[in-house]
């Protein structure tokens, strides 16, 4: 958003004007065929160059086009704003794959985090809740999404992760899908092959989750019985 702002020479993206400046360019940035290596190299700019106390535009590669450093004061832009504390989340999520896909759903246009973003199946938890509510609710979540009925182990893994305000634990749970998968999933349920990851832009946590999957030993779930399925895809 910073990065963004900048660009586009919006003092306060904060606003409801600014929230809009933001928005149009942003999509106008992204629609590309690599939206995920954009959204990236954003990213990297703010954490490196284009920080919300300091601007190093001598350096920045955007800086011919950038509003807020041809005005010369760069900061006066998206300057920083007050915290609150963040808070401990913990959040459950499921790898389901089949073959070499992975099943992934994706947020709606309306929801007040990650809103459109493609992420893995996962639900914020009780800390209290048993293992085994916490995979009966998991289950549910997947069958309601995309009538696949999923036999899930775990928690093989947790992954920490922080974002502003919240700072994640998510514990990883594993489930495999059939192979062929009868009907089509809804549209907003899809299988993803790993080398198209990076064509969907997956927020940060989903593609964290995955590369710690993919360098530890996890054991493989084990598929579920024939006919347990409702629905399924194929795509």
């Amino acid at each position: 958003t910073r990065v963004v702002a900048r660009l586009a020479g919006v003092r306060d993206p904060a606003s409801a004007a600014g929230r809009r400046s933001v928005h149009q360019l942003a999509t106008a940035l992204v629609d590309c065929a690599t939206p995920g290596d954009v959204n990236e190299a954003l990213m990297d700019l703010g954490s490196r160059l284009c920080r919300a106390r300091s601007a190093d535009c001598g350096q920045c590669p955007l800086r011919g086009g950038c509003a807020a450093a041809a005005a010369g004061t760069p900061t006066a832009f998206a300057g920083p704003r007050a915290r609150k504390a963040p808070r401990d989340v913990l959040l459950d999520c499921v790898v389901a794959t089949s073959g070499r896909r992975v099943l992934l759903l994706r947020h709606p246009d309306d929801a007040p985090l990650l809103a459109g973003l493609w992420d893995l199946p996962s639900r914020e938890s009780d800390p209290k809740a048993s293992g085994s509510a916490v995979r009966r609710a998991l289950a549910s979540l997947v069958l309601a999404r995309t009538g696949l009925q999923v036999v899930l182990e775990g928690p093989v893994a947790t992954v920490r992760h922080a974002i502003v305000g919240r700072r994640i634990s998510a514990r990883v749970h594993v489930a495999s899908l059939p192979s062929r998968l009868g009907s089509r999933l809804a549209d907003d349920a899809l299988l993803v092959a790993a080398d198209d990851f990076a064509k969907l832009g997956l927020p940060a946590l989903p593609a964290k989750v995955l590369r710690a999957l993919s360098a530890a030993e996890v054991p493989r779930a084990k598929p579920p019985a024939r006919g347990a399925t409702r629905g399924a895809a194929r795509r």
